[in-house]
Formats: structure tokens, C-alpha cells, sequence
């Protein structure tokens, strides 16, 4: 959509215009996307009733113990 505006004096006019269209605003920046680490995500959860924000997830490989937590097993350099 755009409006346009014209004033004439005097053999002279002024014009002004306005345009609207979509802007893409990035939620996480194309090189964050780059820079992720083995065993790192980004993720759009949905909890089945409602999705949640984007955001960043963890992810501990299968063989590795359930019990033991994924910062446990980065800080032992499992990960």
C-alpha cells in the first residue's frame, strides 16, 4: 500500500510518498546457526498444547549415561 501527497504553488509541487511491506527480522542471526557446537541445537518447542520461543537445547548423544547430565559431561569432555 502506498498514499501519495501532492501540494502545487506556483508552477511547483511537492510530492510525498509512503510505502509499507513485510520486514524478516531474524530471531536468531544466519551465523549463530554456524557457530553451533556438536551436541547443540536451536529449537522451536511445542509442549502439545502451545509452541514456545525459539531457543538453544542441549543435546546428549544416546551411549552416553542418562543419569548423568549433559554439563556433567561436558565439564568430564565426554562431550
Amino acid at each position: 500500500m502506498a498514499s501519495l501527497a501532492s501540494v502545487s504553488r506556483g508552477g511547483q509541487a511537492i510530492t510525498a510518498t509512503k510505502s509499507y511491506g513485510p520486514v524478516h527480522e531474524h530471531i536468531f542471526a544466519p551465523r549463530v546457526f554456524t557457530e553451533l557446537q556438536n551436541a547443540q541445537a536451536i529449537v522451536l518447542p511445542y509442549d502439545g498444547v502451545n509452541p514456545l520461543p525459539p531457543q538453544y537445547c542441549c543435546l546428549k548423544p544416546h551411549y552416553l549415561d542418562v543419569q548423568t547430565s549433559y554439563f556433567d559431561h561436558v565439564a568430564s569432555g565426554a562431550l
